[in-house]
């Protein structure tokens, strides 16, 4: 039986993807800017950050991230 997860839980596990994503491309490439959201909201769904990875590489390090922890990217 799956158990619900607490909020805190939930943040701390946000802020590590963040934290993970922001070690790939550098922390001022990772925002939670509204502005940034809401420039890449699909169907009205705004992402929780906007990641932009200056190189291919980054990129693709970044997808695999998002992958690894099944996040939509």
């Amino acid at each position: 039986m799956l158990r619900p997860v607490p909020e805190a839980d939930v943040a701390t596990v946000a802020e590590t993807i963040r934290a993970e994503l922001a070690d790939i491309v550098g922390e001022t490439q990772v925002t939670a800017e509204e502005s940034a959201r809401a420039a890449f909201a699909v169907d009205g769904l705004e992402p929780d950050w906007v990641v932009s990875p200056s190189s291919g590489e980054q990129a693709a390090a970044a997808l695999k991230c998002a992958a690894q922890r099944d996040l939509d990217a």
